[in-house]
């Protein structure tokens, strides 16, 4: 039978539970307000981005050639990320 302890009041197994702990250790963490902080800043990150990436699109018309259309569309979807 695996040894446990007390951590923050829930029982943990050592060793042999890498995942549960790690697990426990983020259900822990959730609350806290430095963890609400960053999840507020990375949203507020990917709002900012997917604003720049919409302002930054290119529009192919009709006249493009189908090359130029999907060179286009490859890029749009592509900035996105590298924003």
């Amino acid at each position: 039978m695996p040894r446990s302890v007390l951590r923050h009041g829930v029982p943990v197994l050592l060793a042999k539970n890498a995942i549960q702990n790690v697990l426990v250790d983020v259900w822990d963490d959730i609350g806290t307000p430095d963890v609400l902080w960053q999840g507020a800043a990375v949203l507020a990150c990917l709002a900012l981005a997917w604003a720049i990436s919409r302002f930054a699109r290119v529009r192919a018309t009709s006249e493009h050639s189908t090359a130029v259309r999907m060179g286009l569309g490859g890029m749009n979807r592509v900035v996105f990320p590298l924003v």
